[in-house]
């Protein structure tokens, strides 16, 4: 009973959450839309998150959230195929009708069939196929013996192959004393995901702790791992430092700093489970987007500042061309680089409102 009420009360503070978002971005519409829109994401993608834990939050391991987010899964692209199928199928009918009977179809036809497949129907169909009983509570440890031979003996090979590599390159850098390239975070985030695929994948082998599948998940690839979050994090800082805060710098450092403390407590956590893998970041995306004042709105009057500072700081004289900033004399090519840059990303994110104090609405 308490339980119950407790995940009463997350899901009256989610939905209060949310609410208040919506509210938000109806009372002030022009600073609410990229807030909004990464708020929207976050929430969606944190019920997500939750809902395969919710009725298994007092097992002592999580091999029955293991089995019914398996289940889901499957649930997900059974229910896909078929929704698939059958908006092809309405497709080709309409358009098959349409040359036999020579009139020309509506393009709103069309949205509806999608609609109704894509949204109405997949979604019933998947609830429908959501595990029951005892489909729902298997706690074996037993896994598809396909599965584990796949990922033990495919994926996670490949994913040392990424590993060697990383190190090669952390190697050479440090012999040639360079600064890392913008492509590590890519490549090291890569082989993180792929980490905590694979852990989340074998974890009925984590289970058990003499197999070396859970020494390899839960010792040597944290250990292997955590030196190239290193190197991530000397390329981040880079990037901090010549191009300045904007909010998918804020997002990926915020990133590192949850791979750091995965790879931490996989070695210190003396119970293996994945279901805190799940919560942290259901936490982190709402704590950093799920609101309005998220990182998007945080760095928007931020990088505004620094536009205006330098305009103001080289005399610059608004509304201006934006592609004409290379033939202003106050400007140096690095300096035209810079703020053709920050206005340009001011504008992708933000949209043509938020910089048409600066430049001409033509352009």
């Amino acid at each position: 009973k308490r339980m119950r009420w407790i995940m009463e009360g997350v899901a009256l503070a989610l939905w209060g959450g949310y609410t208040v978002l919506l509210f938000y971005t109806e009372v002030f519409p022009n600073k609410g839309l990229p807030a909004f829109m990464i708020g929207n994401v976050a929430w969606i993608a944190a019920v997500i998150i939750l809902i395969p834990f919710g009725s298994f939050l007092r097992e002592k391991d999580d091999l029955k959230s293991w089995h019914f987010m398996l289940s889901l899964f499957a649930s997900l692209i059974v229910s896909g195929l078929v929704t698939w199928v059958m908006t092809g199928g309405l497709e080709g009918l309409l358009y098959g009708t349409a040359a036999l009977f020579d009139f020309k179809t509506d393009e709103r036809f069309n949205t509806i069939i999608m609609i109704f497949c894509a949204v109405l129907l997949w979604g019933l169909l998947f609830l429908a196929l959501i595990p029951q009983t005892e489909r729902k509570h298997n706690n074996s440890a037993e896994m598809p013996s396909f599965l584990l031979k796949s990922v033990s003996w495919l994926l996670i090979p490949l994913l040392w192959c990424y590993i060697v590599v990383l190190y090669a390159y952390g190697i050479n850098i440090l012999v040639h004393w360079e600064l890392p390239k913008g492509m590590i975070s890519w490549l090291i985030s890569a082989v993180m995901a792929g980490y905590i695929f694979f852990y989340i994948l074998l974890y009925p082998q984590v289970t058990n702790k003499q197999s070396w599948q859970s020494k390899m998940l839960t010792c040597w690839l944290p250990i292997a791992i955590l030196p190239l979050l290193l190197l991530m994090s000397v390329g981040v800082t880079r990037r901090f430092m010549d191009y300045g805060i904007t909010a998918p710098r804020l997002y990926l450092l915020t990133l590192l700093l949850w791979f750091y403390a995965i790879c931490i407590a996989m070695l210190v956590m003396p119970r293996k489970r994945f279901r805190w893998i799940f919560l942290s970041l259901g936490a982190l995306l709402l704590l950093t987007s799920g609101h309005p004042f998220n990182y998007y709105s945080i760095c928007r009057p931020i990088l505004a500042a620094k536009i205006d500072r330098t305009i103001s700081d080289k005399g610059i004289e608004v509304p201006f061309e934006l592609n004409s900033l290379d033939d202003n004399p106050s400007l140096t090519s690095e300096e035209a680089d810079d703020l053709f840059r920050e206005i340009t990303h001011m504008r992708s994110d933000y949209g043509d409102d938020f910089v048409s104090r600066w430049i001409r609405d033509d352009v």
